[in-house]
């Protein structure tokens, strides 16, 4: 079976992205820059498992005094999530995005890999105002939930791509605004 760091490596340099290799193997860091800042990304392979992550850090950290209120307010949205995670490291207060599959025998298809990237930045780049309000305690985890549930319906036929504003190698290279 080909490696998975290969095939994303591949998807990576076809969609001439920005991305770097950090030094653990099967990781690679990139990232996307929206009108909510700039949000570092790392995807992770493991060949033995046939396993692909994909994690985005919020650009905030969140103090000691809100955790809690952020926690709840992460795992109700999650209620929302059709795919990954919203996670609050509850020692640092980091804020993740987790995505992932798990391809057992199957080979890993470059659209499942633009998939499983754009479902975790959407998510992150869609949450994350809210998010913020919540930890600058400027609403209520209900009222943060009450916004985010008043937003409207997003179009089947739209895409993350498309909400993102643009191609995967627009987003890798931060260049969606």
């Amino acid at each position: 079976m080909k490696s998975l760091a290969r095939a994303v490596e591949n998807l990576l340099q076809q969609e001439q992205g920005h991305y770097e290799r950090t030094d653990k193997v099967g990781v690679f860091r990139s990232g996307f820059r929206s009108e909510n800042g700039f949000f570092p990304s790392y995807v992770e392979t493991c060949d033995a498992e046939r396993i692909v992550r994909v994690y985005t850090v919020a650009p905030l950290t969140v103090p000691r005094s809100p955790r809690s209120a952020a926690a709840a307010f992460l795992m109700r949205i999650n209620e929302h999530l059709p795919v990954g995670q919203l996670a609050l490291g509850m020692e640092h207060g980091e804020v993740i995005c987790e995505t992932g599959v798990m391809l057992g025998r199957s080979e890993l298809h470059p659209d499942i890999m633009r998939h499983l990237l754009f479902a975790n930045w959407w998510a992150m780049d869609l949450y994350f105002p809210a998010v913020r309000m919540v930890v600058l305690r400027k609403m209520t985890p209900q009222q943060a939930i009450d916004v985010v549930e008043r937003r409207p319906e997003i179009p089947d036929e739209t895409g993350p791509r498309e909400l993102l504003g643009g191609r995967l190698s627009d987003i890798l290279r931060g260049s969606m605004n």
